[in-house]
């Protein structure tokens, strides 16, 4: 069977539910995209499940009909199903493909902000990665605080600004074409998250020395990665005042992902004995400047 066929083999009865569930058929993520239409896709080896949401009400979290679609990735081929529903909303269509692919990731892209995107947050229980995709955050801002998720992707001041100081794991900041983004020493002094990545974000020299200097005497504490996309920065000056010592010494970071070595770095130290290492890459046609922090464990 395919995967269309195993999900409407797995709503017949708790039986075959399980069933399905005992092929361990894991999807690498779950994803919500929410536009003109919510879509929730979970993705395989070379294969991707989509399920659209259509003539309903996201508010009372009713929907008439739901449409199946399984495409290969890289291809042409898909496969589409339309399914009467009338028992089952965004609620218990994502717990059912929690269960039966064996994920509990969630990400939820946010496209269009005339969604009641808190009605459907509450119904997605958790959500692991939250991205506002259009750049203007007002709905997002409004009430990031208050969702359980640990990654945030935002190009809007607001959303990011409300970000920076909570419990994230993880912060990305991009540029949406419209909206110039300012990362100063005030925004660098709000830093809570693990892992901060800024991508053609306006960032001065200035910042990211007093940046470094204030990590030294014990700020941001948490902080375990930070990388700068699109840098046009002076290795020497950006450690102007900070003892740096060069390293060729080829050392593993583990980022929560992955293992990412480094070749050769600026080892900084803060206070109590904690290292930074400051690396500089050559990408494409310009730089990323990226730090690392070796935590004690």
């Amino acid at each position: 069977m395919d995967y269309i066929e195993l999900i409407v083999y797995s709503l017949l009865s708790r039986k075959t539910k399980n069933d399905v569930t005992k092929l361990k058929k894991e999807s690498f993520r779950l994803y919500f995209f929410m536009n003109e239409e919510i879509r929730m896709t979970a993705s395989f080896d070379d294969i991707t499940v989509e399920c659209t949401f259509h003539d309903g009400n996201y508010i009372d979290d009713s929907f008439q009909k739901v449409v199946l679609c399984q495409k290969i990735n890289f291809g042409n081929q898909r496969k589409e199903l339309e399914l009467k529903n009338e028992k089952m909303g965004i609620e218990e269509w994502t717990d059912h493909f929690r269960i039966i692919f064996h994920q509990r990731y969630i990400g939820l892209y946010v496209y269009n902000e005339s969604i009641d995107i808190p009605a459907i947050a509450r119904r997605l229980k958790n959500v692991n990665k939250l991205a506002d995709v259009n750049g203007k955050g007002q709905k997002v801002y409004s009430f990031v605080d208050r969702l359980e998720t640990r990654i945030l992707v935002t190009t809007a001041r607001n959303c990011l600004r409300n970000g920076l100081i909570q419990n994230f794991e993880s912060i990305y900041v991009g540029k949406h074409s419209e909206i110039e983004i300012d990362f100063g020493l005030n925004e660098f002094l709000l830093l809570n998250p693990k892992t901060l990545t800024m991508c053609c974000v306006n960032v001065t020299l200035k910042s990211i020395n007093r940046f470094l200097k204030l990590w030294k005497k014990g700020a941001c504490r948490r902080m375990k990665r930070f990388r700068l996309c699109c840098a046009d920065l002076c290795e020497f000056n950006v450690f102007q005042g900070i003892d740096a010592v060069f390293s060729t010494e080829p050392r593993s970071f583990d980022t929560g992902e992955k293992e990412e070595t480094i070749e050769s770095g600026y080892d900084i130290v803060r206070k109590d004995g904690t290292k930074g290492t400051c690396v500089y890459k050559r990408f494409d046609d310009s730089y990323q400047f990226h730090f690392y922090v070796w935590h004690s464990h």
